[in-house]
């Protein structure tokens, strides 16, 4: 069996926990296709850089991402200050300038599954044509 990367415990921000629909998600055997979409958890070691990054460039956020689009260096992130069990997911543009890196937010994992699935669909349209 597979195991998934979440970050270690104590590299997440304090109290913060990874909602358990997300974990559920990436770990179901039968897991759709997201591309250009791609979840940090099935990479460890991009997981560690993209987290280290945000972590440099914006200090005063708890940016926990956990998927990155394609080539870009556009990331969706839990937001780490958000304790519910279902944290809001920010999108961020890393290497921004701070102040200029979000590019929206979405209210929490199960929006952003939707959306990232309607990602999906346009990319393998243009793909397609």
């Amino acid at each position: 069996m597979y195991d998934y990367y979440f970050y270690d415990e104590r590299r997440l921000p304090r109290a913060f926990s990874m909602p358990l629909e997300f974990v559920d998600f990436a770990r179901a055997q039968d897991r759709p296709d997201l591309s250009p979409w791609w979840l940090l958890c099935d990479f460890p070691s991009s997981a560690d850089f993209w987290f280290d990054q945000l972590r440099e460039q914006y200090p005063e956020s708890a940016l926990v991402p956990f998927a990155k689009f394609g080539d870009t260096d556009d990331l969706a992130c839990f937001d780490g200050k958000d304790l519910s069990p279902s944290p809001k997911v920010l999108y961020i543009h890393a290497f921004a300038s701070p102040g200029w890196e979000m590019r929206g937010e979405l209210a929490n994992f199960s929006a952003w599954l939707a959306l990232a699935a309607e990602d999906h669909a346009e990319f393998v349209k243009d793909s397609a044509g």
